[in-house]
């Protein structure tokens, strides 16, 4: 009996945590105040152990003997199965997902920066001891290569391909040499076009990496940046100097033609819900090809409403930790785990969510740091097979 009352604490325990993650999942996609956006950090990292003390003193014990904290205590019950619920939804979609028939040809290699790099790949933040918990993958990278087919691109524009990053989040813990590293790795795709969706970097003592960094990547058809909500916090206007004095080009806010043999591609950008506004799309005229760089994947009903037929995101991290069976549990997103991470259609718009590069605290599990090169064509799956 006390074996059945343990496993009945700790499920209620967990359908209480996965209510806790959503709601602070939801928060942290809105503009918050410093204090707000640590202050559900930390709800977050308490909900499981106070949840294992409520339930386990109304299970094992005598102390809820009160109507009033009875009654409370029922409640936290049906919210915690509601919980329970929720979480084996997620878990379910989790283990179901593949990428959209839209995307062919799909490949990972992985990458151990810490041989090619060496000790380097540690830098000198307090931080930097979640680093050396075992079986942190912070210093794995992933190039995923896979091919879009986009029935509305240009054939001007057939076979262009595009190289995606997000989230690196420079702060000193991960070192300057390991971007560098991933800098060489995007770079040796040999992009047309490279694209950064935000959360350069959390102390802004690493500007100085850009040049290093990123600085080192050039494209034909440019390099192109927005910022995110920790750029946000972290003096914005200095990080897109950076950017810019490197060779970056800013799209927050914009819309841009690269016109390729007489044939347009539009590439817009948007930082929202912390730096509006999005970019004007109004006025343009209808078709075309267009493509979004969102630092989050919230912006997909925008862009569906807007007519993009392709959008990368970050900002979501993959949930930085994924657990057996059960996948991800924290994700900054209106939406939870659901766009987390990878490829969704979600018509008209091919959504690509990158796991990004990093994070504010280096913790990978089940969720190394990704680049992605994408090639984009014009047929069919079934015309390319």
């Amino acid at each position: 009996m006390t074996l059945l009352y343990g496993l009945l604490t700790l499920a209620l325990s967990a359908g209480f945590a996965k209510l806790t993650a959503v709601v602070v999942n939801w928060f942290e996609a809105h503009p918050l105040h410093k204090f707000v956006f640590w202050l559900t950090k930390l709800s977050g990292v308490l909900a499981f152990p106070a949840g294992i003390v409520w339930f386990g003193l109304g299970l094992c014990t005598a102390q809820l003997s009160a109507p009033d904290l009875r009654s409370q205590w029922v409640a936290s019950c049906t919210a915690a199965m509601i919980g329970l619920v929720w979480l084996a939804g997620d878990a379910i979609r989790f283990q179901r997902y593949r990428p959209p028939a839209c995307v062919t040809d799909y490949r990972c290699t992985r990458h151990d920066l810490r041989v090619e790099v060496g000790p380097q790949v540690q830098g000198r933040h307090r931080s930097g001891w979640m680093l050396r918990l075992p079986g942190n993958q912070q210093f794995l990278l992933d190039c995923v290569e896979f091919t879009a087919h986009v029935p509305d691109l240009p054939a001007a524009w057939d076979g262009v391909t595009i190289a995606h990053f997000s989230d690196s989040h420079f702060r000193g813990s991960v070192s300057e040499e390991w971007f560098a590293a991933v800098a060489d790795h995007i770079a040796a795709g040999t992009p047309d076009l490279i694209v950064f969706s935000g959360d350069l970097l959390d102390d802004p003592r690493t500007r100085a990496w850009v040049p290093a960094t990123f600085g080192k990547l050039s494209a034909p058809w440019g390099c192109w940046y927005i910022l995110g909500n920790h750029d946000w916090l972290q003096e914005a206007e200095a990080s897109r100097a950076a950017l810019e004095a490197a060779g970056w080009q800013p799209l927050a806010g914009r819309v841009v033609e690269l016109r390729r043999e007489g044939a347009g591609l539009l590439l817009a950008g948007s930082e929202a819900p912390w730096m509006p506004p999005r970019p004007e799309v109004d006025g343009l005229p209808p078709g075309g090809f267009r493509i979004l760089v969102s630092h989050s994947p919230d912006e997909i009903g925008w862009a569906r409403r807007q007519g993009f037929q392709l959008m990368f995101a970050g900002h979501t991290h993959g949930g930085q930790i994924r657990l057996p069976l059960l996948g991800p549990v924290f994700s900054p997103s209106r939406y939870g785990v659901r766009f987390s991470a990878g490829e969704f259609f979600v018509d008209p718009t091919l959504l690509v969510v990158s796991r990004g590069l990093s994070g504010r605290d280096p913790l990978r599990y089940g969720c190394p740091p990704q680049i992605s090169r994408v090639t984009l064509r014009r047929d069919t799956p079934a015309q390319h097979a």
